[in-house]
């Protein structure tokens, strides 16, 4: 099959590859929703900081917060029920970490 673009080269890519690609795009959109999350707690906290005690105002600012947090907590849920698929398949015990920072190892030859 030719290139779709001309310089550009055709692989073949196999499970290893579509795998990795795969477990980067989700550990991708695992770091944005965290960090949106942190920015949606900075932004809720500016707003109570800035509503100086007007009830309207506070009560607005703490449902931020707190369904920021909510947020934050499914991420780090839906990070722990990836740990557990991957070591009850895996049959490899992993922490957390590897998941949303490491590389997780796919028994590939390189």
């Amino acid at each position: 099959m030719p290139p779709l673009l001309p310089g550009a080269e055709v692989t073949n890519w196999g499970i290893c590859e579509v795998v990795g690609f795969f477990v980067g795009l989700i550990r991708l959109l695992f770091r944005f929703a965290g960090f949106l999350g942190f920015l949606v707690i900075l932004w809720g906290a500016f707003q109570y900081i800035t509503a100086f005690g007007q009830e309207e105002k506070t009560t607005r600012a703490k449902n931020i917060i707190y369904y920021a947090l909510i947020g934050i907590l499914a991420i780090a849920f839906s990070l722990a029920v990836v740990g557990l698929v991957w070591q009850l398949f895996g049959n490899r015990t992993i922490n957390l970490g590897e998941i949303f920072f490491g590389t997780l190892p796919l028994n590939c030859q390189t």
